[in-house]
Parts: structure tokens; sequence; C-alpha cells
């Protein structure tokens, strides 16, 4: 058995054991009736609700619109159980290790000091963990500045898949419409796709997005990140690759 095996079992032993505790003197008919539809239905109508947090503070620390951040529902659903989980899990694990005090006599049943320390306690446990979720978005937004900057592969964020490109104007370049700086057809992209018919590309030199109508410019993904970008010898071997469509 490996270490994160070990440490997997002996986690879910102690949830297993530390909520036995806690629910076994309850009544099951009450707790279906009770505690599981509450639960439930906190669980459903937080979704909609939760569902583009991450999303909009990613977008928020990039200068992105919701819509060059959409996403599908599943993805919306994965970062929902992000925001939640972690102060839900630390809720559980405090109830579990209380159970388990309570069961071994080391915690009185009536103990006010013990009942003051144990809110403390998850009231400080529940501030870190939603402090750490709620940074996660501005981790994901640096790790795509400083891929921009070292020419490294961007990391994905729930369902938004940032990636390098070549970009080629199909138009003079005098009359590129441009908004957030000026296009070097020279240099490689990092894409964030195509919204409302722009594509949104991020401009390193000025550190903002740099947003060009999709019918002005013709991309060409890359695998991985090059330091100059050859039109000419891509579009013999590849062909062109027009993103508005």
């Amino acid at each position: 058995m490996t270490h994160n095996t070990a440490v997997g079992v002996s986690a879910l032993t102690y949830y297993i054991i530390g909520l036995v505790l806690l629910v076994r003197r309850w009544h099951w008919q009450g707790l279906l009736a009770g505690a599981f539809p509450l639960i439930a239905t906190f669980a459903i109508a937080a979704l909609p609700v939760t569902g583009r947090i991450l999303h909009d503070a990613y977008a928020d620390e990039l200068s992105l619109s919701q819509e060059e951040t959409s996403v599908s529902g599943i993805w919306q659903i994965a970062s929902s159980i992000k925001l939640i989980w972690p102060s839900l899990g630390t809720t559980l694990f405090l109830a579990a290790g209380w159970s388990i005090l309570r069961y071994f006599h080391f915690v009185r049943r009536n103990s006010y000091f013990g009942g003051l320390f144990l809110t403390l306690l998850l009231a400080f446990s529940l501030t870190s963990t939603a402090q750490s979720t709620l940074n996660s978005p501005k981790r994901a937004a640096e790790k795509v500045r400083q891929a921009a900057l070292q020419n490294a592969i961007p990391p994905k964020y729930f369902g938004l898949s940032p990636e390098w490109v070549c970009v080629a104007p199909t138009v003079p370049t005098n009359r590129l419409n441009e908004e957030g700086g000026t296009l070097q057809p020279a240099d490689p992209y990092i894409s964030f796709g195509v919204a409302d018919r722009y594509v949104v590309l991020w401009n390193h030199a000025t550190a903002r997005p740099l947003r060009i109508p999709a019918e002005q410019v013709r991309i060409t993904p890359e695998e991985k990140p090059t330091d100059k970008c050859i039109p000419s010898t891509r579009q013999a071997r590849n062909g062109w690759q027009n993103t508005g469509h």
C-alpha cells in the first residue's frame, strides 16, 4: 500500500467512524425528513449562485468579460464544488472529530468551553479554506501571465483552455481594428478563443487582452510555444484556419 493510499484509507475511516458516532442516536426518519432535504435544497439552490463566482474572479484578474470566459454547465457545477467542498469537508472533519472525542469522554456533553473551542476552530477553519478557494482564480491568472512571459503552456481552469496561437492578418495591418494594443504577427500569443466575433489574445506587452475582429485575422494553433511565428512557412505547410468559423 502506498503512502497516499494509506492516508486516503485512514481519512475515510476517520470520517465514517466520526459521522456514524455523530448520527447514531438520531432517528433516521427525522434525519431523512429534515436534514437530507435541507442539504439537497441548499446544494441545488447554491449551484446557480456559485457557478460563475470563480470564473468571474478569473475574468476580473485578466480583464476579460463574462462572454470571454463562458463555459458549459458541467464546468460551472465543477467550480461550484470547488467553491463549496473545502468548507463542507472542513465542517464534516471537525464534526467527526468532535463525535470521536465525545465517544471516548474527552469532551463532556454540555461542555461550554468545549463548544466555544469548537465554534472558534470551525470559524477559523472555514475562513482559511474560503480564503484559499477564493485565491484560486488569482493563482490561475498569474500562471497565465507567467506562461506568456516564459513561453510556457498556460494552465486550464474549469473549462477555460487558453492556448498558444500564431495570428496572421487577412487585411492590411493599418486597417486592423485592434483593442488593447497592436498586433505583432511574428509573435505567438495566448488565445482565449472567439467571443462576440472578436479573437481574444493575451498581450504580454501591456499585460491586458488584445481583441481583434475574427474576420480580420487567421489563427494557427501552436502545440508548443515558439519564439517567432513564420506565417508563410506555416501557411504552406498547414494552411490557415479562421477561428471565426
